[in-house]
């Protein structure tokens, strides 16, 4: 999948949730539609916002809703309606958090929309967290002089693998943070291909560290952590 084709079901996703949070779409409708978006948009099943969509679809598949129920007959429907009420007051509560992080992932806001950043995530460790922390989770630290390159990466997979695989061993704990960057500053650099397309990385040079920082759109947030 190609990286336009990731957009798209990302900016699909995001609508999703918004017509969600609108009341055009009922939360278990649009859980199954974004649960099975989630692969097109190259988003991990641990996805923090993803994975609510999972627990909605896995605890209300057996109740008809949108189109399906066409297919049921009238008196069934009536049975079955004030269960599917109390389900839905239910995954509400459960998604309502996760659709309006992913309105802010991929949606955009009426001044900012999904077309004009990308989500990028980055392993760290504890030092690097720490130091994240203290600017208010809006900037990374400068690199160390043994450092020439900052390195974010495509996927959350990539960066799950990095963090526990690799910052763990070597610093106790990793985590994975993930964040979104102006599309228009990133179009100055070139994705890296560092052992396949699920290896995917930006190469940002150690001096250009302050004005990617600037271009870094809301917060840094941590959505995994190891061990």
């Amino acid at each position: 999948m190609n990286p336009n084709e990731i957009d798209v079901a990302r900016r699909e996703i995001g609508e999703l949730a918004r017509q969600i949070l609108d009341g055009e779409l009922s939360y278990i409708e649009g859980a199954r539609s974004i649960w099975h978006l989630g692969r097109e948009a190259n988003l991990s099943e641990m996805d923090a916002d993803l994975f609510k969509f999972l627990a909605i679809d896995s605890e209300t598949d057996a109740l008809p809703i949108g189109a399906e129920r066409t297919l049921w007959n009238r008196e069934a429907l009536e049975r079955l309606q004030p269960e599917i009420e109390h389900a839905e007051t239910w995954a509400k509560k459960a998604g309502q958090t996760a659709c309006e992080n992913l309105v802010k992932r991929f949606g955009g806001s009426p001044t900012l929309y999904s077309a004009e950043i990308i989500t990028l995530w980055r392993p760290v460790g504890p030092q690097e967290l720490e130091l994240i922390r203290q600017s208010g989770m809006r900037a990374f630290p400068p690199r160390l002089p043994e450092q020439p390159i900052f390195y974010p990466v495509l996927t959350e997979e990539y960066a799950i693998r990095i963090a526990r695989d690799w910052n763990v061993p070597a610093s106790g704990s990793g985590f994975v943070t993930r964040f979104a960057v102006l599309r228009d500053y990133l179009s100055r650099f070139e994705v890296q291909d560092a052992g396949g397309r699920s290896h995917q990385e930006y190469w940002i040079p150690a001096e250009h560290l302050d004005a990617f920082n600037a271009a870094i759109v809301g917060e840094i947030e941590v959505v995994a952590s190891f061990p």
